[in-house]
């Protein structure tokens, strides 16, 4: 989950907004050519995978929320390393292959090991 900002490297505001089912919070991923972005990723990754543990899903699905290759921050486009493909019902990041798994499956079960 990332929230889209106007260039490459930017780091999108933090969403303040109560979610809906709190047993699954967590920060977003923010772009990842902005400063930090590969430390707080890699948090959000396993504190995704922290939530899925305690409900009982597969915490590994958690890798599935990483975002793009970081991008060059002089690309005056603002579209980085992204993709838009209208009839992909899939996701282009997913079909193209352009998901970037912010954790490896070993940390995410270090991360969950005794959470129930």
């Amino acid at each position: 989950l990332e929230r889209n900002t106007g260039g490459v490297g930017v780091a999108s505001v933090i969403c303040t907004e109560t979610p809906v089912n709190p047993e699954i919070s967590f920060h977003q991923h923010q772009d990842p050519a902005s400063p930090g972005a590969a430390a707080h990723n890699k948090a959000v990754v396993l504190a995704l995978a922290k939530s899925l543990a305690s409900i009982g899903a597969d915490p590994q699905e958690a890798l599935l929320s990483g975002t793009f290759a970081p991008g060059s921050t002089s690309d005056n486009t603002g579209k980085g390393n992204t993709c838009d493909t209208a009839d992909d019902t899939v996701g282009c990041i997913f079909t193209q292959n352009l998901l970037v798994e912010d954790a490896t499956a070993a940390e995410i079960s270090a991360a969950v090991a005794g959470v129930t």
